[in-house]
């Protein structure tokens, strides 16, 4: 599968594979933690009891084909995600969050990721 905004890999060198590989769990990392407050929030809210379902582990776990138990084991751990400042929720849920020091640094700790922004440049506004 090849998206359009993306070289093909085979034309990639290792260098430009690996820098892609740390914008996209970059990403991943954004998108895990909006998806375990998202799913606290819904569970605050109640929205699951509104929809009709047993409590938020069954609705999230029937409407996107989960295993109930990942998902009971995610909802805890989004209850503690207030506690870390690098993952309290952002002023704005969008990710083109300005980057600063301390979000900059790849997991290895060797300096920015990408262009200074997830997604090697790549525009939330589509």
């Amino acid at each position: 599968m090849e998206i359009l905004a993306m070289a093909p890999v085979w034309s990639q060198s290792g260098s430009e594979l690996l820098t892609n590989l740390d914008n996209l769990y970059a990403a991943k990392s954004l998108i895990d933690t909006y998806i375990l407050q998202t799913t606290r929030r819904l569970d605050e809210m109640s929205t699951a009891q509104e929809l009709g379902a047993r409590d938020t582990v069954e609705l999230v776990a029937q409407r996107y084909r989960l295993n109930p138990a990942d998902v009971r084991k995610d909802l805890k751990v989004s209850g503690a995600l207030g506690k870390y400042p690098a993952v309290k929720p952002p002023s704005h849920p969008a990710f083109n969050r300005p980057q600063t020091s301390s979000t900059t640094a790849n997991v290895s700790g060797r300096g920015r990721v990408g262009g200074g922004e997830v997604g090697g440049g790549w525009s939330s506004s589509g």
